[in-house]
């Protein structure tokens, strides 16, 4: 694996750890499946990054001032 795609991997699984939270909170899945899910969420994520799909890039960030 490419040092991008290590990188790539690493942020999809901290989002998904997120994700996998929020659905938890929501109560749409119990504690029991965190694991699964963070692999589900983490493994459409990675994917989605490698084959290129990412959002436009932000000109600010949204709880900050802008990006020189």
């Amino acid at each position: 694996m490419t040092k991008e795609n290590e990188e790539f991997q690493k942020w999809s699984n901290d989002v998904a750890v997120l994700a996998a939270d929020a659905v938890i909170d929501a109560k749409l899945i119990n504690k029991e499946k965190f694991e699964d899910a963070v692999a589900v969420f983490g493994e459409e994520i990675f994917v989605r990054l490698i084959i290129g799909e990412c959002p436009p890039p932000l000109k600010t960030k949204l709880l900050s001032k802008e990006i020189e």
